[in-house]
C-alpha cells in the first residue's frame, strides 16, 4: 500500500531526477518501488509511468 505522501514524493522524484512529469495515478508504481513495497519482483523490472495531466499549480506546490 502506498500513501498519498509516497505518491507526492514519487512525482517529485520523477520530475527532479528523471525529468518526467507524471500525475498521481501515473506515479503510483514508482512510489511503491521507492518505499520498498514490492519485495519479490525480479530484476530488471519495468514500471509504466503515465499521465502528464497534472495541474501546473499542484506540480509547483509539490516541487516547492
Amino acid at each position: 500500500t502506498v500513501e498519498e505522501s509516497d505518491i507526492v514524493n514519487a512525482i517529485a522524484f520523477l520530475a527532479r531526477e528523471e525529468r518526467v512529469i507524471a500525475e498521481g495515478a501515473g506515479a503510483v508504481g514508482v512510489a511503491a518501488l521507492l518505499i520498498g513495497a514490492i519485495d519479490d519482483m525480479p530484476w530488471p523490472a519495468v514500471v509504466v509511468i503515465s499521465g502528464g495531466n497534472i495541474d501546473a499549480d499542484v506540480l509547483e506546490r509539490i516541487l516547492g
